[in-house]
């Protein structure tokens, strides 16, 4: 795992927000706007930069039209981490899936191919299994009464129906406050037709 995502151990959650803007100024008056709306639902605080500042090439903010290559980096990077945590959370569900990579996204990991990494991974499996038998044995209530124990279940569909709505929360990694979208594909349709005004500016989200 990458350790630009390594502080997440500690309630701190990197976002990268794609607004439209004249200049850099502009564009984190923007991201301050947009997130005025979710103070206190989707984080406590936060602040630009943060734990990640100068993430994109000495920068906490980058225009698609003055530095391309560092502007598709840092949009495939947070991409890729959206990618691990549903991953995360599906297998939370369904149970341990071999196509993945076992733990992708998670804080803390040891060296690959080392005994702590072995013994780590038999664990993070352990914790998908048992997951995923809570989660079906949710599917076989009657009743709402007395299903305290499946406090997580419910975390882990609201954390997965909120990636699949596209609705900005505190593990959206990516958001796209122009199309209000979790995914890329409309931020790519603008660089394409007016670079200059396209811009991601990286956040440190604390809850």
């Amino acid at each position: 795992m990458a350790d630009w995502l390594r502080h997440n151990a500690y309630m701190h959650y990197l976002t990268c927000l794609a607004v439209e803007a004249e200049n850099a100024s502009e564009a984190m008056g923007k991201v301050d706007a947009f997130l005025e709306r979710y103070l206190d639902v989707a984080f406590d605080w936060y602040v630009i930069g943060g734990r990640w500042s100068g993430l994109c090439g000495g920068e906490d903010y980058v225009c698609a039209g003055e530095r391309r290559s560092v502007f598709d980096d840092i949009v495939e990077r947070a991409s890729k981490a959206q990618t691990e945590h549903f991953n995360q959370i599906r297998q939370n569900l369904v149970g341990p899936d071999p196509r993945v990579p076992v733990g992708d996204g998670f804080p803390i990991q040891p060296s690959e191919g080392s005994d702590e990494h072995t013994a780590w991974v038999e664990r993070v499996w352990e914790g998908y299994s048992n997951s995923s038998r809570m989660f079906n044995r949710l599917l076989n209530e009657t009743k709402l009464g007395g299903t305290e124990e499946y406090y997580m279940i419910g975390y882990y569909l609201k954390e997965m129906a909120d990636l699949i709505r596209g609705g900005f929360q505190t593990h959206s990694y990516f958001y796209d406050t122009v199309a209000d979208s979790n995914q890329t594909q409309q931020l790519y349709e603008r660089v394409t037709e007016n670079p200059q005004q396209q811009w991601i500016v990286v956040v440190d989200l604390h809850n």
